[in-house]
């Protein structure tokens, strides 16, 4: 339907649209100017692949995902995001300018979705014991990089007890529902807002405390705090590199002795497509005392890289 001209209304196209996504396990959306004719392409699991849409069916698509997520019309070529709820789903739209006009990414979340176990995302018995090591220990930084980060996070903080324990998330985009845990889902101004909810997390002795990203000096040093005062913290950043992340954090200002004393683990994962079926690969860098002493000592990335490969603290 959607490669010929209909007489449907733009909200019937949109909902015949979202309904196969749906179906398809579709999770990002990319709506793409190209010279005289738009193009749509859309992921699942890994693999981004082309849809063959007649562009008034684009634009139809288009006007729904920003009247949906109330952006300005009268406000164009700026960089902007919002997002919006539609059938059981999250969208989440960004919108850029470019040479030919907007390019609009979304990112999809089902709000039923259900964490599943470190298992069933393919990590392996090392791995869930690495993990289960760290989270007994009821204190320091767990970092998770790469793709399906988020889910992998999810899954760690859903193996500790809410019911004995003060569980709180700090969230950029609504992705998961864990029962008992405290979940504050900021859609705008997530710097300032992320770094006032880990402050009160702190004040409120919380026992764990997930946060999507530390992406700001403010941000790291309230992570950091949190992860000295017994509280575990687990977290990403805005890298795929778990050597880099520890120049990353030093590069937020965080002091190298700070980030030996408070890291526990480090995980790196990338999605790949098994069986028909999308599962994810792990590697993890473990942090024993004697390693530490080369973060300490502030080390390059690179330097810290070929000590641990010598030394075999990553596993894979």
């Amino acid at each position: 339907m959607f490669g010929a001209k209909t007489n449907l209304t733009d909200e019937k196209i949109f909902e015949a649209f979202v309904v196969g996504l749906k179906k398809d396990g579709v999770r990002d959306i990319h709506i793409e100017p190209s010279f005289e004719r738009q193009r749509v392409r859309v992921r699942r699991g890994t693999v981004l692949k082309y849809l063959n849409i007649a562009n008034d069916k684009i634009d139809a698509i288009v006007s729904q995902l920003k009247t949906r997520a109330h952006f300005n019309s009268a406000v164009r070529m700026v960089p902007t995001d919002s997002n919006f709820y539609y059938k059981g789903l999250v969208f989440k739209v960004f919108v850029l300018p470019v040479i030919d006009g907007e390019k609009i990414f979304v990112r999809i979340t089902d709000v039923k979705n259900t964490v599943g176990s470190l298992a069933k995302l393919g990590m392996k018995e090392p791995g869930e014991q690495l993990v289960q090591g760290v989270l007994q220990q009821r204190k320091g930084l767990i970092l998770v990089l790469g793709e399906g980060k988020t889910t992998t996070m999810f899954s760690i903080f859903s193996l500790l007890d809410a019911r004995k324990q003060n569980l709180i998330s700090v969230e950029n985009h609504a992705s998961y529902r864990l029962d008992g845990v405290s979940q504050y889902v900021i859609d705008k101004n997530w710097p300032e807002l992320a770094e006032k909810a880990v402050k009160i997390a702190a004040r409120q002795w919380a026992d764990a405390v997930l946060i999507s990203q530390i992406d700001s000096p403010a941000l790291a040093s309230g992570a950091i705090e949190l992860a000295m005062n017994q509280t575990l913290v687990i977290a990403s950043l805005p890298t795929n590199d778990p050597f880099f992340a520890i120049s990353y954090l030093r590069g937020l200002g965080v002091p190298p002795f700070l980030i030996a004393h408070c890291l526990k683990l480090v995980i790196f994962q990338r999605l790949v497509l098994f069986g028909g079926k999308i599962t994810g690969e792990f590697g993890f860098v473990q942090l024993p005392e004697d390693f530490r002493r080369y973060i300490s000592a502030d080390l390059p990335a690179a330097e810290l890289q070929k000590i641990a490969m010598e030394k075999k603290n990553v596993i894979s």
